[in-house]
């Protein structure tokens, strides 16, 4: 985006004119206060280094056991799809495949999409499907509702927990992880400074 050019807030849709900023800088809307854009420099890195590290932290935490529950003789060993084959088992299947989206292929995909946009990005390469790939990640950001399975899983295990031995596995670790990454993923990308990256190729 040139300067002088136009920039709306999110919030309360002031105009305000585009300024370049100092490294690592934010530029506030003056009536609401909010970020109306961050200096972009280093932004298509992070989000590459941290959505790999996702990508890998999701794989794990789905490979491996989320938790063991013991009660009296019987072991019970969870994984995170666990309780979408329960919910298919028991005839929920479009609940089941609404659990599926957005705890495990919506979350892939955005991070697959996020790792295609910011290393294209970074290393000046314009696919013809980069459009494209950048509103499926807008799109999917909010189906990917990992934090409200952490939460509702941080609830099952207090409750449980007086009724049975719970052991939280690799996979309980490496999903606490992935929500971190996913997090600082998701700050670091810069969606103004990705579209504006793509003008020139426009």
């Amino acid at each position: 985006m040139s300067a002088g050019a136009l920039v709306a807030c999110h919030d309360c849709d002031l105009l305000h004119r585009h300024v370049a900023l100092p490294p690592k800088g934010r530029a506030k809307c003056t009536r609401c206060g909010a970020i109306l854009y961050r200096d972009a420099r280093g932004a298509f890195d992070r989000t590459l280094a941290f959505s790999l590290a996702s990508l890998v932290l999701l794989l794990v935490a789905n490979l491996f056991p989320f938790m063991t529950f013991k009660m009296g003789g019987l072991v019970e060993v969870n994984h995170l799809a666990s309780g979408v084959s329960e919910l298919g088992t028991q005839g929920y299947w479009e609940l089941a495949a609404l659990v599926f989206f957005a705890t495990v292929l919506a979350p892939a995909l955005r991070l697959t999409l996020l790792v295609f946009v910011s290393a294209s990005l970074r290393s000046g390469w314009r696919p013809s499907g980069l459009k494209g790939a950048l509103k499926a990640a807008s799109v999917l950001q909010e189906w990917a509702m990992l934090d409200v399975f952490l939460l509702g899983a941080i609830v099952a295990v207090i409750k449980l927990s007086d009724l049975a031995d719970v052991h939280l596995d690799l996979g309980m670790y490496a999903f606490c992880g992935l929500i971190l990454t996913l997090s600082a993923a998701n700050a670091a990308f810069d969606t103004h400074a990705a579209w504006d990256a793509l003008e020139p190729a426009a």
